[in-house]
């Protein structure tokens, strides 16, 4: 079949997409939801025969999982969405010059925009004896529906596998192998588990939780070679000694599937993965990377929720946006019966500087990295509560203090519960769930949609569907019975309340009066006196300043300390006094030119925070995205009018002290 014409389809331009897996959905899926369709003609081109599938459930189909249910578009929905998706469809040649891309179906399709997302590819030990029968890799639903055969097959016969690999992709497949009934053996060539994301601490409980399950372990144990066929192999290990086994899965790693662009002439890193910039571009204009296959930073992140946030970015790009992909801190979990594991950002100590504080007890360990005062990553092993926020905080770098190190290392805990940041005041790019890559501005869309309870989030986004630990934060987003019963803020609403009161009894009261041909001292002397005009003045003043160091408290991390909460009723109190003192500054006097304009500017920016602080105190009563929506615009917007009154307080004190 041959296709040519860039300009065929519903749209003017054509996007041609190399490879078919989850970044490669997720790129059509955030065109169609952007409206992108009716300006491209969208093209997939994918090796595999089955339609996009969700890899991040693939090892339920080792368990009986039928894998047609992991099914993320299909026919129908390209069909519905004008996209042409072709499957067992492998691109053979890109000829850039000429801008078109052929395949072994006979495509021969021009292209305004070429997308890799090729994704990656099991590593194949160099070792004798890879290719024969009942050595099985594990990438693809095909290679699960072929273990779980071999593993059904050996249970019954009483056989044993073995699993030649021992990180997360070996832990994951050993374990759906042993759930099937057929014992396991994980040969690992390193001196520990996992050992590219855990310490030695964390690997050595890992490894204890792994033995008292049942599972064979050899560490340091490198394969020299297989021999044998399927259901009575032989592996040869050094240092002269075998393991036999019905059957052997490989599951050392995976590489960036980067040859067919090397081959383009695009550029490639030595390591691995196609170089892309910020905007996800290639060497080549016009010619991008998404997902495992893409190098951006000197980074190749290998996990769901960079391909999603990668895919999510170039849509957006293509379509006029013009936000960068900042890159995304990387986390992983791992989690089976009985064992937790969770990494988050840059687990292993590997900066000039870095700090390494441990905790545990005897089912737990945890590892926090600090390098200049921030946290860079984080490693669990057992279970923490409080994981999905130490995740957030790792993304934003929040400062560790020395009594955060302290509480650490006494109890395990960097924060007290009321330090650590709400959910609803979390941005948009962090990760809630970091098994699926869904981020708080999705599960915030799909609320605007109409998502409004933990189920429904679930079922629109995705998130808490593979291990569940974020359950609890999506509850908290809904807005639970435990977060219902906070209610008000009630000395917060009060403050907002007398705030607005002071400032329209400011702005309508009649002045009061002063009576210059009297030359005793009266209640009048607060506004003929210079020296009493200059107190109340540079009080209202003082005020105004320390309220705006709260305010500054309440946006640097650094500068913070005790409960939110009390220092914002705090500032809203000074935001009082600030008012009753513009009264006894002025005696209700509005004034004229530069005056007046420095009471409107002092009277809005009153009116705007009380009606902020009221917001944030009913906003609990509010729905998620209507609280936070108003909350935010209502910060804006005292925001906004605070800078000019700083330039017109500042040229009222200059003229009085002047002129």
């Amino acid at each position: 079949m041959e296709t040519s014409g860039a300009n065929q389809g519903p749209g003017s331009e054509t996007i041609v997409v190399v490879g078919g897996g989850m970044a490669a959905h997720r790129f059509c899926e955030q065109l169609v939801q952007r409206g992108g369709t009716d300006r491209y003609r969208v093209v997939v081109l994918s090796e595999e025969s089955r339609p996009a599938y969700d890899r991040v459930h693939l090892t339920e189909v080792l368990t009986g999982r039928d894998p047609e249910s992991l099914e993320l578009g299909g026919d129908a929905w390209c069909a519905e969405h004008e996209i042409e998706w072709h499957g067992k469809a492998v691109v053979e040649t890109i000829d850039l010059p000429r801008r078109t891309v052929s395949s072994s179906c006979g495509h021969v399709l021009r292209f305004d925009r070429l997308v890799f997302a090729t994704g990656s590819a099991p590593i194949l030990p160099t070792i004798p004896g890879s290719e024969l029968p009942g050595v099985f890799t594990y990438r693809t639903a095909d290679d699960a529906v072929a273990i779980a055969a071999a593993a059904t097959t050996s249970a019954r016969g009483g056989g044993r596998a073995v699993v030649v690999g021992g990180g997360l992709l070996g832990l994951e497949v050993a374990n759906a192998i042993r759930e099937l009934g057929c014992p396991v053996t994980i040969l690992e060539r390193g001196p520990r588990l996992m050992p590219r994301q855990l310490d030695s601490g964390a690997s050595e409980r890992l490894s204890e939780a792994v033995l008292a399950r049942g599972f064979g372990l050899e560490l340091a144990a490198a394969v020299r070679g297989l021999s044998g066929s399927e259901g009575d192999l032989e592996i040869d290990l050094e240092g002269g000694w075998t393991l036999a086994a019905d059957f052997v899965v490989l599951a050392v790693g995976v590489r960036p599937r980067d040859e067919l662009a090397a081959s383009a002439g695009i550029a490639c890193h030595p390591g691995g993965g196609i170089i892309v910039d910020e905007a996800l571009e290639t060497s080549t204009r016009g010619v991008f990377a998404i997902g495992e296959c893409a190098r951006h930073d000197d980074t190749l992140y290998g996990l769901v929720a960079p391909a999603r946030a990668m895919a999510a970015a170039l849509a957006g790009q293509l379509l006029g946006d013009s936000t960068p992909f900042g890159g995304i801190t990387p986390a992983t979990r791992l989690k089976l019966p009985g064992i937790e594991v969770s990494i988050v950002g840059e687990s292993l100590s590997a900066r000039p500087g870095d700090r390494v504080l441990t905790w545990g007890d005897e089912r737990r360990y945890r590892c926090l990295t600090v390098n200049e005062g921030r946290l860079r990553g984080a490693i669990s092993v057992g279970g923490w509560e409080a994981w999905p926020a130490v995740q957030e905080a790792v993304a934003r770098g929040a400062r560790i203090r020395l009594a955060h190190e302290r509480r650490f290392r006494d109890i395990g805990e960097p924060w007290r519960r009321t330090d650590a940041r709400p959910i609803d005041r979390w941005p948009d790019a962090a990760i809630v769930c970091s098994c699926t890559g869904v981020d708080c501005g999705a599960l915030r869309a799909a609320m605007t949609a109409g998502a409004r309870t933990p189920t429904a989030l679930a079922s629109a986004t995705q998130a808490s569907t593979v291990c569940g630990s974020c359950e609890p934060q999506l509850a908290e987003l809904c807005g639970t019975p435990e977060t219902a019963e906070k209610g008000a803020d009630r000395g917060l609403l009060l403050a907002a309340g007398l705030g607005l009161a002071a400032t329209v009894a400011i702005a309508t009261s009649p002045p009061i009066p002063v009576v210059e041909s009297i030359q005793s001292f009266g209640y009048d002397e607060l506004w003929r006196s210079s020296l009493a005009r200059k107190v109340t003045g540079f009080t209202t003043l003082g005020l105004c300043i320390a309220s705006l160091t709260l305010s500054l408290r309440k946006r640097f991390p650094a500068l913070r300390a005790g409960a939110f909460a009390s220092w914002r009723r705090l500032h809203a109190g000074l935001g009082i006094a600030a008012l009753l003192g513009v009264g006894l500054h002025t005696g209700l006097r509005l004034g004229a030119r530069l005056d007046l304009a420095l009471m409107i500017t002092f009277l809005g920016l009153s009116a705007l925070g009380a009606a902020a602080g009221a917001i944030a105190a009913l906003e609990r009563r509010l729905s998620l995205v209507a609280g936070g929506q108003l909350r935010r615009l209502g910060r804006a917007a005292h925001v906004v009018v605070f800078w000019p009154f700083v330039v017109l307080v500042s040229f009222h004190v200059l003229k009085v002290f002047w002129f």
